[in-house]
């Protein structure tokens, strides 16, 4: 209560890692205390800055990271490069997000964080008990490096839930190229998540539904996702059949799926007006498109 005291106004709810609330419309406090090294997921109704006051806690403090998934917040009084302060734990950590849905997965080599932030909290799934902490920084630089950005689909609401989908290279079947756009719609056609092709492996991370409005904003749990994709080249869209190596086509929050192959929905993108090609001796046909799909 006493941190949050002077922007209650503009609190909507702060959740931590195990589901517990400040909630200051309905006085509500199930997380008492803050506690040191961990993390708080905070949404407000506009924008203010949260001022702290106190002693500053070094910013190698222990923290108990317990298997499975944590909030931890960043120590470091300057920026750090997520790869070089979680390299001595690699072995335990599956992967790190950021609230914009942003990863660090060391397994797939990803890594859209890139720089963590004074301020920020992070959510790290771990796949065992550890004792972490921050090491001393190498340069406090910001790094940079290239994002694509959509030009086709829009970008989703950011409820603070989401799972990840990750998309191999492997997985293309040829039929996905760099600056493609994959989307994520719901059963109504809510788009809830939207990713640009790189040439590396590409992850989408899909929203769920934001249980402090009053609309449905997102994905609700067991709810099928329906992927689409922006071909860049012939600016056609095109609906997508999704087969997954890990996991199932419904909504987990903070769920993980790797896809292992992808199929066009041809006969959903067929231009109705074609019926059929022939040569001037008046033989039919066949007509590709430019991904060699059979048209007609």
């Amino acid at each position: 209560n006493n941190i949050f005291s002077d922007i209650d106004n503009n609190v909507i709810i702060v959740k931590d890692q195990n589901g517990n609330v400040y909630w200051p419309e309905y006085n509500l406090n199930s997380i008492g205390s803050l506690t040191v090294g961990d993390g708080y997921q905070t949404k407000m109704n506009e924008f203010n800055y949260l001022v702290i006051s106190g002693n500053i806690v070094s910013y190698d403090n222990v923290i108990n990271l317990n298997s499975g998934w944590s909030i931890m917040g960043y120590l470091h009084q300057n920026i750090g490069d997520v790869i070089n302060l979680f390299e001595p734990y690699l072995e335990s950590i599956v992967i790190i997000k950021d609230e914009n849905g942003n990863v660090y997965w060391p397994e797939y080599n990803l890594n859209s964080i890139v720089n963590m932030y004074p301020g920020e909290g992070y959510q790290i799934k771990t796949s065992s008990d550890f004792l972490f902490s921050y090491s001393e920084l190498i340069d406090g630089r910001e790094h940079f490096t290239d994002q694509l950005d959509n030009t086709y689909f829009e970008q989703p609401y950011i409820s603070g839930n989401n799972m990840t989908i990750l998309f191999p290279i492997s997985s293309r079947n040829n039929l996905i190229d760099l600056n493609d756009e994959i989307a994520v719609y719901d059963q109504n056609g809510l788009l809830v998540g939207s990713s640009v092709v790189n040439d590396e492996h590409t992850v989408v991370s899909v929203w769920g539904n934001d249980i402090t409005t009053f609309i449905k904003d997102g994905m609700l749990p067991g709810e099928e996702l329906i992927f689409k994709l922006w071909d860049a080249n012939e600016l056609i869209e095109y609906d997508l059949d999704v087969i997954y190596s890990e996991g199932d086509n419904s909504y987990i929050v903070d769920g993980i799926n790797i896809v292992s192959q992808i199929h066009l929905k041809v006969e959903h993108n067929l231009k109705p007006a074609h019926v059929k090609s022939i040569d001037v001796l008046g033989r039919e046909v066949p007509v590709y498109d430019q991904k060699g799909i059979f048209l007609s």
